[in-house]
Order: C-alpha cells, then structure tokens, then sequence
C-alpha cells in the first residue's frame, strides 16, 4: 500500500556573499513510499524568480528521495531523520540546516492537501508573475506562502508550527504573519482570491485529479486553454463577475462554449 506523509520543511537563507544567515525558508514536502519500498519526494517553495527577482515563482519538484539526518541549530542534541532528494549531499543539509516540522498530514489527507496546494501553486504560475516582495509594510515572501497555503488547504493546521522550527536567524521566519493576499495591489488580490475559489470549487466537484497532470506545467490541456488566458489578463472589474462555477463544470463536463462567457469577448477586444 503506497503511504503519503506531509511536512513542512525549513532551512537557512544566505545572504548574498552566503557569509552569514539572513533568515529561514520554508515550503512543503510530500513523501511517498510505494509498494516495494522506493520513496520519492515532491516539494513546493515560493521563491524569487531568478531572472526577474522582484517576481515571484512557485517551484514544484519531484526526485527520488533518501534518508538524511537532521540536526535541530538552536539545540544540536535534537536530530531527525528525514527524507529529502537523493542528489543532495549531508554537506548541503548541514550547511542550510534542514529541519521538518511534525507530520500534517498521512495519508490520503496528506496527498489531497499536497495536490490542493500544488494546483494552487501550478495556477499562480500562469499570472503575469505576482510580486515577491520582501521589503514592504505586508511581505509577500516563502513563508508568507507556506501560512497562507497550511491555513487554507491542511485540515487543523496552526501557524503556530513556525514556532516549533529551529530559527537562530537574523530575521527568522520573515513575513509569516503577513497578508499574502493583499500584499500588493488589486489585480493580484483578485487573482489569488480567483485561484483559491478554482481550487475549492474543484474540490467540492471531485475534480483536483482532472486538472492537475505530473508534468509542467502541471494542468490539464482541457483546463489549461481556458484558465491561462484569464489568468493572464487584468480582470474587467471583479473576479466574482466571473461565473466561475458554471465555467468549471463546463468544462469537467467537457460542454464548455467560450462564446457563452462575456470575460473571453472582453480580453479579444
């Protein structure tokens, strides 16, 4: 029987001479053990794109896995074994400081949490780039991410979990406790509103599995064709003005007519 097992993960950010440590990262990992034993591991991490650092950029990643142990900085005498990708060396986990939290999730729940904040992350992809931003009054940064996507998508998760990582940082867990969607600005308020309404309605219908794919970018063509070039476009007004239950059944059913939806009129104008 296959196991899922859901964590979030946390290590060292340098600063960029990488002479000292500036604050902690965090994101989530997926384990999964299969029938014959094999384990690989799936991660997700917001980040700054690296071509364009003021934009951000969700990476989802998937690797074979093996068995690292990890010490706690702030007490050594706590370590941990953990998974994490197995072309990583245990100098690399000692010199970023990996730490897991406890298990979220096991599982089925684990796995559904996992794909809920993957399609999340996999539709964020598809904007004009949302802002990283690091240095304002509301901080749109990885661990604003991680807060944001636990509080909306693990059942009983407590952001109170950033406390029981291992910090010893300049800044520690930086923009934890900032507001991820209103960061900056409108568009990408109603944006991320729009894309956490696509995950729930798609949850409540059944359907993560129909859209999500294991492949980059990681959503289905059916539904690809038609969310990218809205997710793409400054919204008209509104992104409730969208009739976006109807326009996602439409296309779970394989029944959807662009002509029917005003917005894809708009955006040809």
């Amino acid at each position: 029987m296959v196991s899922y097992s859901l964590k979030m993960h946390s290590y060292n950010v340098y600063d960029p001479s990488g002479s000292f440590v500036i604050a902690r990262h965090t994101g989530y990992n997926l384990v999964i053990t299969d029938d014959n034993g094999n384990v690989t591991i799936q991660g997700i991490d917001f980040a700054p794109d690296e071509n364009n650092p003021d934009k951000a950029h969700i990476s989802i990643t998937e690797s074979s896995a093996k068995e690292f142990t990890f010490v706690n900085k702030e007490n050594p005498n706590i370590t941990q074994k953990a998974y994490w990708s197995s072309d990583t060396t245990q100098e690399d986990i000692n010199k970023y400081e990996f730490y897991t939290s406890e298990e979220l999730a096991l599982g089925n729940d684990a796995l559904d949490a996992f794909n809920k904040i993957k399609l999340d992350a996999a539709l964020t992809n598809l904007v004009n780039q949302i802002d990283y931003n690091a240095f304002t009054l509301d901080s749109r940064v990885c661990n604003t991410a991680s807060n944001y996507w636990g509080n909306e998508y693990v059942t009983n998760f407590n952001s109170n979990i950033f406390e029981t990582l291992p910090n010893g940082s300049l800044t520690g867990y930086y923009g934890k406790d900032d507001d991820y969607i209103n960061a900056e600005g409108y568009q990408q308020a109603q944006k991320i509103n729009f894309i956490r309404n696509i995950v729930r309605i798609l949850d409540e219908n059944g359907a993560i599995n129909d859209i999500l794919i294991d492949d980059y970018p990681y959503i289905s063509e059916k539904y690809l064709s038609i969310l990218e070039p809205i997710l793409g476009q400054d919204f008209l007004a509104n992104g409730d003005d969208i009739p976006l239950q109807e326009l996602l059944l439409g296309i779970i059913q394989g029944i959807i007519n662009l002509a029917d939806f005003n917005i894809f009129n708009e955006y040809d104008k």
